[in-house]
């Protein structure tokens, strides 16, 4: 093995001392971040700001955020903030604190439930959507940190028989393309991933390039959170 390209590990791995260790050429995508090592990924706070801003702007005041893992122990359930604060996963963690801080600013009268899952897989989501709509109040608008997340809770609204977005407004992150094949389609952060994966093998393949490559992201906006688009 000549080389290492790390994904979306967390900070604690045992892995990564392994990778110091052995000093091969390495490269990370998306996290963690490690001094004297190229990272490629996104400026995570100026992507999942739009989001949030978004359905503030809409005039939400119940919300709900389903992450995929903060923690490396299994955990799936209801969490508060302090496993956020306490993540070991850097992106995780950022994303989802950029959306609490929006949220927050958008006065004393907006509530934010917070749900964890172990994967990014739309079970997760399916699990989340089905405990989050149960409750009363329930939220009217709901985060995922990825669009596989975001799906699943479109499909527990489906089968409680919430409509999208008229009953709960439905955001996710990636824009993988089912997010277009869904019905409703799904409002969501678009960013290019296989230009992460091609950028991540240039950059293991150069000598003394950049330390930090990072890509742009979009808010792309979709039927999930708005009704007008129709099939756009």
């Amino acid at each position: 093995m000549d080389g290492l390209i790390v994904f979306s590990l967390p900070k604690n791995d045992l892995t990564l001392q392994a990778i110091k260790e052995r000093a091969l050429p390495t490269v990370i995508v998306d996290q963690p971040s490690l001094p004297k090592i190229p990272l490629v990924g996104i400026d995570i706070r100026a992507s999942a700001r739009p989001c949030a801003e978004h359905l503030t702007a809409l005039g939400h005041k119940r919300f709900a955020i389903v992450t995929f893992r903060l923690g490396a122990d299994g955990y799936c359930g209801p969490i508060d903030r302090a496993r956020v604060k306490n993540s070991c996963f850097e992106l995780n963690r950022i994303r989802v604190s950029t959306y609490l801080e929006v949220l927050d600013r958008a006065g004393p009268d907006v509530s934010v439930k917070i749900w964890e899952w172990h994967r990014s897989n739309e079970e997760g989501g399916r699990v989340a959507g089905e405990n989050l709509l149960n409750e009363h109040p329930r939220p009217t608008a709901i985060l995922a940190t990825s669009d596989s997340l975001a799906i699943g809770v479109i499909e527990a609204a489906q089968a409680c028989k919430v409509r999208i977005p008229q009953d709960l407004t439905v955001t996710g992150f990636d824009d993988i393309p089912a997010a277009r094949l869904i019905t409703p389609q799904l409002t969501t952060v678009h960013q290019p991933m296989a230009e992460k994966g091609r950028l991540a093998v240039a950059a293991l393949l150069e000598e003394d390039g950049p330390l930090r490559i990072m890509v742009p992201t979009k808010l792309i906006i979709r039927q999930s959170s708005d009704p007008s688009l129709g099939s756009a």
